[in-house]
């Protein structure tokens, strides 16, 4: 998975080179809205060294598209209208979030959140692999911090970023796209109070899906958080924008 992750990252950092120039002739300021809207999947679009400003992280130029059709088809077994409805259906109805909560329940069932934290702790470094433990600590640290919701940011961010790329090669038209992606992020700002609350969860769900520890140094998880806390630094921070914008359509 790994190296898997650095080859993609190695291919999208070409793609940021080859269309470089294109980048730099920005066209006229994105609406609030959409820029609201990127600033869900920023993560990601930093991550893969894209353009925060460009929808779906990309300009929408014949190398973006050529190369974000292998990647979909690599990633999310997309290739064409069809199987891009399914990825996005998916995501937005079920997506990891459903998993975790089967895993939620099993640990209800069996009594592990009704322990005290030194009997959660006892049981857990009984039950599990040393290296298995803190995975399972971090499913208890997400519930515990927002319940239900834990990592449902980490699906409908994702959804938001697969709209802009299918807006990217022409599976979705612009209009489609950002109508879909109006709804998603409607959704993300009834579910969370801040831009920070929304990350932490798209962390959170980041870690459970890499079934790593987003402490241990070195770690995937370790470096996606990274990646938000560089954009939190940067002068142009996403994040700027007013997490209670009101969203409508503008495009």
């Amino acid at each position: 998975m790994k190296k898997k992750i650095q080859i993609m990252t190695a291919v999208l950092l070409i793609l940021t080179i080859i269309t470089g120039c294109g980048a730099k002739k920005q066209e006229e300021p994105l609406p609030d809205t959409v820029r609201w809207i990127n600033a869900t999947y920023a993560v990601l679009t930093k991550a893969n060294n894209g353009n925060l400003n460009a929808i779906g992280g990309m300009n929408k130029v014949e190398g973006s598209k050529k190369l974000l059709l292998a990647s979909l088809e690599e990633w999310w077994d997309i290739t064409d209208r069809a199987s891009a409805d399914e990825q996005l259906d998916w995501l937005i109805g079920e997506g990891h979030r459903a998993q975790f909560a089967s895993d939620i329940a099993y640990l209800q069932e069996n009594g592990v959140m009704d322990l005290s934290a030194e009997d959660q702790k006892a049981l857990i470094e009984e039950s599990f692999e040393e290296a298995d433990q803190a995975y399972v600590y971090s499913i208890l640290e997400a519930y515990d911090t927002y319940g239900e919701h834990a990592i449902d940011a980490w699906d409908y961010c994702r959804a938001n970023q697969l709209l802009g790329q299918f807006y990217i090669v022409d599976f979705y038209t612009k209009e489609e796209a950002l109508d879909k992606s109006l709804e998603i992020s409607q959704i993300l700002q009834d579910t969370y109070d801040s831009w920070e609350d929304m990350a932490q969860s798209y962390l959170y769900g980041y870690q459970y899906w890499q079934e790593d520890d987003m402490d241990e140094e070195g770690s995937a998880s370790y470096e996606r958080r990274a990646i938000y806390e560089k954009l939190l630094e940067q002068k142009d921070n996403p994040y700027q924008i007013d997490w209670n914008l009101k969203l409508e359509k503008s495009w």
